[in-house]
């Protein structure tokens, strides 16, 4: 799987991993406070910055995005949903589910439920 590192000034870090406890120790590696910090000096001197992140892409175009934040952490997850239409006729459409507000240690609960393909997590915290 692999995964990016998304810095405050657009620079990335780009690798594979291949378990949960894998991504948690490169996400929890990653010194968030000085890409904060960067960001937040880049915003005062109205310099071209974005939320730094971390990213996770599995084969079939899985997406999750991780922004660590001061008091706003947040995650992004693409995952296509597969229904029936009229119970017979399977269909699928991309989702995205976006969560603002996320308690930091649930980012790290989110990568373990990305892992094991718990989309019902995902869905079920959209709507808590």
């Amino acid at each position: 799987m692999n995964y990016w590192i998304q810095k405050t000034n657009y620079d990335a870090v780009e690798g594979e991993v291949n378990t949960s406890d894998e991504a948690m120790r490169i996400f929890n590696e990653t010194d968030w406070e000085k890409e904060l910090e960067l960001q937040e000096k880049l915003e005062e001197m109205n310099e071209d910055n974005c939320d730094p992140g971390f990213g996770l892409l599995k084969a079939g175009g899985f997406i999750l995005h991780l922004c660590p934040g001061v008091n706003n952490s947040y995650f992004h997850y693409h995952f296509d949903e597969r229904s029936k239409i009229l119970g017979i006729f399977p269909t699928t459409r991309e989702r995205l589910i976006s969560k603002m507000k996320v308690p930091r240690e649930d980012l790290i609960t989110a990568i373990k439920k990305y892992f094991n393909d718990d989309h019902n997590w995902f869905l079920q915290y959209e709507e808590g």
